[in-house]
């Protein structure tokens, strides 16, 4: 609701400011109907659509006697208004009421969720669970004891200890989830990103090459000593490797409790994408296709 509320300040302002730059030109402004646009998403303004996109009917609805002239034909409500100075910022400012989301927040002080009752629950979003009654929240809802010991390791030397409300009822629904990362000397957590979360990465213990690549292609990297902090921004490419001759540690917190993972090699060579562009995107014999496929393609993997 935060970011709701904060698009359609700056939306209203945007058309405050345009509306009084064209009146002092004297510019006739244009009405734009926004009804086609419900219309092409299989959306309109009564029945079930109504409930489902009720955030941004209200919005709109709120903001009606503030701008005005912008018409519904009569599938829409037929008092829901808005200035729109182009087809392009009304479909916009539409649009993005739609598009906005993240992590709710919360609408009290915690939601310990009950024991799940169905194996199709996602188990990384308790928020669909009922909460339990408070008299039956005691504190060891709201601790967690298992970041004290590494996980399983992998063959390459990898482990790590995934935490969100599926296993610590206490974050559920406070935005966040936690990981604990393990690397053995010289091995690494290959490049990788969160698409719905920040992540804060700290050094526990060792010397780990961490960093991120930007939108540019700019790396940013170092290598961190202990007690050391970097943080990997929402959506962009990061990875670590341990350069010391420790087992390292890292912990690292999300602003999601359910963050979401794509491990770049996995995303490339083992989610079945045709073998033909991926020899010409990387310039490979199909050959050598194959053999990165059966690596990091699981049922590949798994009939070998």
């Amino acid at each position: 609701m935060k970011s709701a509320t904060l698009f359609l300040f700056s939306c209203v302002m945007m058309l405050l400011i345009l509306n009084t730059v064209q009146e002092m030109e004297g510019q006739k402004v244009r009405k734009c109907k926004i009804t086609n646009v419900w219309k092409e998403d299989g959306r309109h303004c009564t029945g079930d659509a109504k409930a489902r996109d009720d955030m941004c009917i209200e919005a709109f609805a709120a903001l009606k006697t503030i701008v005005t002239n912008c018409t519904c034909d009569e599938t829409s409500y037929p008092d829901l208004t808005c200035n729109c100075l182009a087809d392009s910022l009304c479909l916009l400012c539409f649009y993005v009421c739609f598009t906005l989301a993240s992590d709710p927040d919360p609408i009290q002080d915690f939601c310990i969720p009950k024991p799940m009752t169905s194996p199709y629950q996602d188990h990384h979003l308790s928020t669909n669970l009922p909460c339990k009654n408070s008299s039956e929240v005691t504190t060891e809802d709201f601790v967690f004891s298992g970041l004290k010991i590494a996980g399983n390791f992998t063959e390459t030397g990898f482990a790590t200890v995934p935490v969100s409300p599926a296993n610590f009822p206490g974050l559920n629904t406070l935005g966040l989830s936690f990981v604990r990362a393990d690397l053995k000397p010289g091995s690494i957590n290959p490049p990788h990103y969160h698409p719905r979360a920040t992540e804060v990465a700290h050094l526990v213990k060792g010397r780990v090459y961490s960093g991120f690549v930007d939108s540019n292609n700019k790396v940013y990297a170092k290598v961190m000593e202990e007690g050391e902090m970097m943080v990997y921004p929402k959506g962009l490419v990061h990875f670590q490797m341990n350069v010391g001759d420790v087992t390292a540690t890292i912990v690292g917190g999300l602003n999601s409790q359910n963050p979401g993972i794509q491990k770049i090699p996995s995303v490339v060579f083992g989610s079945g994408i045709n073998e033909e562009l991926l020899m010409k995107a990387f310039g490979l014999s199909l050959k050598q296709i194959g053999t990165l496929k059966k690596r990091f393609d699981p049922v590949m993997a798994n009939e070998h």
